[in-house]
C-alpha cells in the first residue's frame, strides 16, 4: 500500500512498485464543499473508489486505462471529514507503474437568469466540474428555442428543466447549438443546465426564442400567389393539390426550413 496526502490543486505523483499493490490518498472536505478527481496512469487497467470517513463507498469508477485521462465529475463531501481514495490495478494483470492524482476544490455553479424573446446572457465556466445554472419564468404551452452561441467549451449537456424537475429537452452541443423548438408543458421557473463534457471550460452565450406556432397554408393551382412570413424557428407546410388523375388526387407537401437547417455549422435538436 502506498498512503499520500493530496494537496488541492496539485498533482500527486505515486508509483507501484510490487504487485497487487494499491495506492491510498486521503484528502480533507467540510460538509457540502465539493471536490473533482483527475487520474492519470500508465497500469494497463485500474480502477479506483473514494471513501466516505466512515469507509462507505461514495465514488466507483470505470474502467481507467493508460491511454486516457480519467476525470471525475464534481462530487458533494455529505459530511465533515477525511476522505480517501483507493486506486487500484486490476491483478489479472499483475502489474507495476505509476501515476498521478489531482484533487481540486470546484466552487458553487455559476446562476443567471434569461426572459424568453429578451436579451442574451453570456457567462464563464472557469474551473473543472463548474456548471452553470440559468433559470426563466413561462406560461403552460408557451413554445421557445434556446440557442448557444460564442461558445469556447469545446461540448456541453445542456438541458432545459420544467418547474417540477422534469426534463423538458437536452442535447449535446458544441458552438452555435439549438434546442428546439419545444412546448413548455407546465407554468413556472425552468431552469437551463449547461453541464461541460469531461474536463472543459469556457464561455458560453444563451439567448431563449419564443416561437410562433408552424404555418400549415394549401397552394391555389390557379397561379395566384401565396404569401406568409414565417418568424424564426417556425416551419412552414405548403400543400397543393393536384388535378384529379388516374390515380386519384396528389398533395405535394413543400416545407421551408428552420434557420438552423439553413445556415451552415448550426446545429438542431
Amino acid at each position: 500500500m502506498v498512503a499520500n496526502r493530496l494537496t488541492f490543486g496539485t498533482g500527486t505523483a505515486f508509483a507501484l512498485s510490487a504487485q497487487n499493490q494499491v495506492g491510498m490518498f486521503i484528502f480533507d472536505r467540510a460538509a457540502g464543499q465539493r471536490f473533482t478527481l483527475a487520474v492519470s496512469s500508465n497500469f494497463y487497467l485500474a480502477h479506483m473508489q473514494v471513501l466516505r470517513p466512515d469507509g462507505v463507498v461514495m465514488y466507483a469508477s470505470g474502467a481507467i486505462y493508460p491511454t486516457s485521462f480519467y476525470f471525475t465529475d464534481a462530487m458533494t463531501a455529505p459530511v465533515t471529514g477525511t476522505y480517501t481514495l483507493v486506486f487500484d490495478p486490476d491483478d489479472a494483470y499483475g502489474v507495476t507503474g505509476n501515476g498521478s492524482v489531482t484533487v481540486n476544490d470546484v466552487p458553487r455553479d455559476i446562476t443567471g437568469e434569461i426572459v424568453a424573446g429578451g436579451a442574451p446572457t453570456s457567462f464563464t465556466i472557469g474551473t473543472q466540474g463548474q456548471n452553470a445554472r440559468v433559470t426563466f419564468f413561462a406560461t403552460a404551452n408557451q413554445r421557445v428555442v434556446l440557442t448557444n452561441t460564442n461558445t469556447t467549451i469545446p461540448y456541453s449537456g445542456i438541458m432545459i428543466q420544467a418547474p417540477d424537475g422534469s426534463v423538458v429537452i437536452y442535447g449535446p452541443r458544441g458552438n452555435n447549438g439549438i434546442l428546439g423548438p419545444v412546448y413548455l408543458p407546465l407554468a413556472g421557473q425552468y431552469g437551463v443546465l449547461v453541464n461541460p463534457f469531461d474536463w472543459y471550460t469556457g464561455a458560453m452565450t444563451l439567448t431563449l426564442y419564443n416561437v410562433d406556432p408552424d404555418i400549415s397554408q394549401e397552394v391555389p393551382t390557379d397561379g395566384t400567389p401565396t404569401t406568409f412570413t414565417p418568424t424564426p424557428f417556425q416551419t412552414v407546410l405548403l400543400t397543393t393539390i393536384a388535378p384529379a388523375s388516374p390515380d386519384g388526387p396528389l398533395s405535394i407537401p413543400t416545407s421551408v426550413p428552420r434557420p438552423c437547417e439553413a445556415e451552415n455549422g448550426m446545429q438542431c435538436g
